[in-house]
């Protein structure tokens, strides 16, 4: 709400503060969590999850939820209730666009352009290379 003006601001400002807030998971008990499960904070609840699973490169369960915004502040320690279970969950921050583009990740841009040029040198098929999770080269004949 920094910026002077701007089409809705108004609309936005009469709503008021939200009243939920999104906030990153962390699975730090057994178990892993799904979408639509109750975020807990004591027996009170204080919203639910919208996302949840094993992360592969983190080796840990995570997930997004819809909380209350006092429960949000990165740290905090709340339960999901897993099918009648309590799961231990602690807040995460999200990270932004930017954040995730200057993370590692699997492949950095300096190792795609690497595996790019031995792609024109061996004639390989590019579109077989940049097939996303799973990588599968062959080469052309």
């Amino acid at each position: 709400m920094d910026n002077p003006d701007f089409i809705g601001k108004v609309a936005i400002e009469a709503k008021g503060e939200p009243k939920i807030k999104r906030v990153g998971l962390k699975v730090t008990g057994r178990g892993v969590i799904r979408e639509h499960q109750d975020v807990l904070a004591g027996d009170q609840v204080i919203g639910h999850t919208t996302s949840g699973t094993h992360c592969p490169f983190l080796n840990y369960p995570v997930g997004m939820a819809l909380i209350d915004p006092k429960y949000a502040e990165v740290g905090t320690q709340l339960q999901v209730d897993v099918r009648g279970r309590k799961v231990d969950v602690e807040v995460v921050a999200l990270l932004s666009t930017r954040e995730r583009n200057k993370s590692k990740t699997f492949f950095s841009r300096k190792r795609l352009q690497d595996l790019g040029a031995i792609l024109k040198k061996d004639k390989f098929l590019k579109s077989d290379f940049l097939l996303g999770r799973s990588i599968f080269i062959k080469k052309t004949v």
